[in-house]
């Protein structure tokens, strides 16, 4: 694995509450089962062609999101789901890697990880102005971080 992005999954970790690793590992496990499913094989396929587009990246580590929030029936924590779709966002950034279609380094994760958080935000309808209100608030700090590209 790129050592950048090993580091980026154990720094996400070990920064998260301990009570909930176990749940951002259960929903990155989810994660890894859509992406690599004989189900999704063709839509994973779809996303090498982009290349290594941060923006159609984060697009689709959102869309991933999105299918695990609907499994979970709206059930998985953001505490949660921040980190693990940063996880998430590594493993497809290592498999894009692995095909030869991209090679991983600072710049590449910074953007991808902006582009993640912006487009989840996009996902659950955060305005610039409920951003806005969350920053001044602090009601939300892991959303917060992500929108910031810091997830």
């Amino acid at each position: 694995m790129n050592p950048l992005l090993e580091k980026t999954k154990q720094a996400i970790l070990q920064s998260a509450d301990e009570r909930l690793r176990p749940v951002i590992q259960k929903v990155v496990d989810a994660g890894l089962k859509v992406m690599f499913s004989p189900e999704t094989r063709e839509l994973t396929l779809r996303q090498l062609k982009g290349g290594a587009d941060p923006e159609a990246i984060g697009a689709g580590v959102a869309k991933l999101m999105g299918v695990l929030f609907n499994q979970s029936k709206g059930t998985i924590p953001m505490q949660a789901a921040i980190p693990a779709s940063t996880i998430l966002l590594c493993e497809a950034l290592q498999f894009l890697e692995d095909a030869g279609v991209a090679q991983v380094n600072q710049d590449l994760l910074a953007q991808s990880m902006k582009a993640t958080g912006s487009s989840i935000l996009q996902m659950f309808g955060v305005t610039p102005d409920k951003l806005q209100g969350m920053i001044g608030n602090q009601q939300q700090p892991g959303i917060v971080a992500a929108a910031r590209g810091g997830v």
